[in-house]
Parts: C-alpha cells; structure tokens; sequence
C-alpha cells in the first residue's frame, strides 16, 4: 500500500492540526483539568500526552518526507508497505472486544487476554506470548492505576466470584 507525496504531507498536517487544536483546547474538553492536582493524575494528562504524541509524530513525519526533497518524492508514491486487511480486521475487532473484557474482567486481566490474543495472531508460540501478555499486563497495572491512580470499574465478575467463594 502507499500513498502519493502529498497525500501523506495533507495527512501528517492535518493530523498534527488536530493532535494541537486538542491540545490547546484541552481545559474545555475534558472535565477536571483544571483542579489543583499533579499533572499525571489530571483527567487531562492522558489526552494531553496522546494529543503530544500525535503532534510529535506528525512533525518527525513531515520532517522525513521534507528530508527526501521534494524534487524526489514530487508526485511519486511513499511505500508503507503490504497491507494485509485480513490481520488488520482482526486487530481492529480485538482492539473493540479490549473494552468489554477490559469492563467483564478488570484492567489487568482484560489486557493480559487482549495481548495474549494479539501475540498469538501475530504467529508467537503460546509460552513467549503468555509470558509477554502476563509481564506487559503488570507493568500496564502497576503504571497506570497503582502510580498514575487511573479509575477503572469494579469488574462485572468480581461479584460474581464474590458470592461464589462466600
């Protein structure tokens, strides 16, 4: 698959566009930014660094297209590579199914299923992708909701499983 020059020079400015204007009008989009809190526990520091990141990926990306000179990318193509819409689909549907067992499970468990999914569709044997899938899903937990203080839901099995062992 690739994409013409200015295909992917329109992509990257309009992208980074976007990743700024969020950034900048982040106070009004997102709820409690402004509460007297440390920046990584503000409701806005997650959408500020994804906003950054973006911005800073569209600029890295402008500046290597503009690197390759114009005269030589003009109006050829960029190569992206092969696309292979079949391991694309199938990202895409575990990326949505994250959320449901992200809510049935928890975060880390949720993740640890999602990653073990992902590893195994990506061709890892089972003992290198549940291995992967365990370590990354502790590192995610420890980060996100044991430093970072991110809220997730009670997860729907837990009551379950309470009443279970009761």
């Amino acid at each position: 698959m690739s994409l013409p020059g200015a295909v992917a020079r329109s992509l990257s400015v309009v992208l980074g566009l976007m990743a700024g204007a969020i950034a900048l009008n982040l106070p009004a989009l997102v709820n409690g930014t402004e509460l007297a809190a440390h920046w990584y526990e503000s409701a806005g520091a997650f959408p500020l660094l994804a906003a950054g990141l973006i911005l800073l990926g569209a600029l890295v990306h402008l500046l290597r297209l503009r690197q390759r000179g114009d005269a030589a990318l003009g109006d050829e193509e960029v190569e992206t590579g092969e696309g292979r819409l079949g391991v694309a689909l199938a990202g895409l549907a575990l990326f949505v199914l994250l959320v449901p067992a992200v809510l049935l499970l928890g975060f880390a468990p949720g993740v640890a299923l999602f990653l073990l999914a992902a590893c195994r569709g990506a061709g890892l044997p089972w003992r290198a992708s549940a291995l992967f899938a365990v370590i990354a899903a502790t590192v995610l937990q420890l980060v996100f909701v044991e430093l970072f203080h991110v809220w997730f839901p009670e997860p729907w099995i837990e009551p379950w499983i309470k009443g279970w062992l009761a």
